[in-house]
């Protein structure tokens, strides 16, 4: 049996999150241990220890929505489905340059509409910024970065 280490937090005044400093405290993700040679997310075993088990299939969530916190007051249940709808309701998905696939920029963005108004075809656009022609049509007809 892999022997864990105590789990340590640093309340925050004003999140009151519970802030985990034991482990991995460097990283901004989730904090993880390794007990009986796996690996385990510390807001999970938290969350287990003060509820009791976590059914298959459902994930821990956090209502403060800080990966560090291990307030269980902070955690609750839900399934993956659950927690894309929370994030999107809290416009925390990786959208627009957040997005590490994205090839476009918001700067991009202004200037490919404001080329298209002024009559540049979504070929001579998607060549320009070195990108598919879809792509062009959908930030031009705003069906991506609609925000923008």
């Amino acid at each position: 049996m892999t022997e864990k280490k105590k789990i340590d937090f640093v309340i925050d005044p004003e999140t009151n999150c519970f802030n985990c400093v034991s482990h991995n405290p460097e990283s901004k993700t989730y904090s993880a241990f390794m007990l009986n040679r796996k690996s385990r997310l510390v807001h999970r075993h938290i969350y287990e220890q003060c509820f009791g088990e976590i059914p298959d299939a459902l994930c821990v969530c956090h209502k403060c929505d800080n990966p560090k916190c291990i307030n269980p007051e902070h955690l609750f249940l839900g399934t993956i489905n659950d927690n894309v709808k929370d994030m999107v309701e809290k416009n925390r998905q990786a959208k627009g340059e957040k997005n590490s696939s994205a090839k476009l920029k918001e700067q991009d963005i202004t200037k490919i509409r404001k080329l298209y108004k002024k009559g540049l075809s979504t070929r001579k656009l998607a060549k320009l910024f070195n990108v598919g022609k879809s792509t062009i049509f959908c930030v031009v007809s705003k069906k991506t970065w609609g925000w923008v």
